[in-house]
């Protein structure tokens, strides 16, 4: 009975785990797409990072960079997942970048 308690633990905090990656990868999309534009802001980018994970509440310690660096925009999202073990904090970290469009 252990044995079973203890895989059913583990496929959830797995299912867990990835469903966090997902949501910071998609933020992290989603702040490119923003800071990306002409006339788009790296405080913009951050912004709609933090609103996209906003209704995920398992991260925690979320840090944003968004960085420039010819041509391109890049978001860089650290944060600690929550774990179903106690005392167990699982680090993660999602990015994405895409080119900045050119001025007019």
């Amino acid at each position: 009975m252990p044995v079973v308690l203890l895989l059913i633990t583990a496929t959830v905090q797995i299912a867990t785990l990835q469903t966090d990656r997902n949501v910071m990868e998609s933020a992290a999309a989603r702040g490119v797409e923003i800071a990306r534009v002409q006339g788009g802001t790296d405080e913009g980018g951050s912004a709609a990072v933090r609103q996209a994970l906003a209704q995920f509440h398992s991260l925690h310690d979320v840090r944003i960079a968004v960085t420039r660096l010819a041509g391109n925009v890049q978001v860089d999202i650290t944060a600690t997942a929550l774990s179903i073990l106690p005392g167990l904090e699982i680090p993660m970290h999602a990015s994405a970048s895409g080119p900045q469009e050119p001025a007019a």
